[in-house]
């Protein structure tokens, strides 16, 4: 990359122990490597100001540029961190959107996947779905937002609930707990979409033990929805082609060339046992 200065890009992530996080990560450092630049991670417990201090201090480090993963819902109303740090140094948004001219952001389509799917349950008979969800990012709110603008559309027909998992350690057996839940309570039941692999396999082992099946949908296509019995079918966002964007953007940015300011990835569902169409 012309105009280099030292060699290293920073990369700002949530959770590096989230599966999903790391695999960004991952394929972020790759490509990265391919372009001789070495990469400088740090993580932020999504925490927002500790997230916008790593912005500064990675700038003041003289980084070549910086991508960030994820972003909040209140970057969408004012991004002043990435404003100001911008001009010392080019950021590109993976999996997340902020309000920052020419910080460009490179995310899925999270709120299509969604309300497709769960469009086509709901055009399929299976009228009472479970949307369980983790997040209030960016990312998490597109899709909660697609769940309900699907339900909206298919009204009064179809009916629908929202569960908020906390997220942990134990994400898995909260998610469990969590639609265990409302099975006793006599809720009606017969689908369920989630945010994320591990809430979607909590959902499985909830339904296992009352022998109970029903349409089950995770989020992101992980290693865990091949291990899980049944296989889970799983939303895939497509992190490959997503980190192989952003870091293509990055080189333009640094060369001074114009580049998109958002690209959506398309997603695609990587059918399973739990859900056939």
């Amino acid at each position: 990359m012309s105009g280099r200065r030292t060699g290293i890009v920073g990369i700002v992530v949530p959770v590096i122990s989230d599966i999903n996080h790391a695999k960004i990560v991952s394929e972020l450092e790759m490509q990265l490597f391919k372009l001789g630049y070495n990469s400088l991670i740090s993580y932020t417990t999504l925490n927002e100001d500790k997230r916008n201090q790593y912005l500064h201090l990675l700038s003041s480090k003289s980084v070549d540029g910086i991508i960030v993963v994820g972003s909040f819902t209140s970057d969408l109303d004012a991004a002043a961190d990435f404003a100001a740090v911008q001009p010392r140094a080019p950021i590109v948004v993976v999996g997340g959107l902020v309000n920052q001219v020419g910080v460009p952001s490179v995310y899925a389509d999270d709120y299509g996947a969604i309300r497709s799917l769960a469009t086509e349950l709901l055009e399929k008979g299976y009228h009472s779905l479970v949307y369980l969800n983790d997040s209030v990012t960016f990312t998490g709110t597109q899709k909660l937002r697609g769940f309900n603008d699907a339900l909206a559309s298919s009204a009064p027909q179809g009916q629908g609930a929202t569960l908020f998992v906390k997220q942990g350690d134990d994400i898995i057996n909260a998610a469990c707990e969590a639609i265990s839940s409302l099975i006793e309570s006599g809720a009606s039941l017969s689908g369920i979409l989630a945010a994320d692999d591990s809430l979607a396999i909590g959902a499985l082992k909830a339904l296992r033990k009352r022998n109970m099946q029903m349409p089950v949908i995770g989020y992101n296509n992980t290693r865990y929805a091949r291990g899980a019995t049944p296989e889970l079918s799983s939303i895939d966002n497509d992190y490959p082609l997503m980190c192989k964007t952003a870091v293509e953007i990055l080189r333009k940015l640094l060369n001074g060339e114009t580049v998109s300011e958002n690209v959506i990835i398309p997603t695609h569902l990587a059918e399973r046992e739990t859900y056939k169409r």
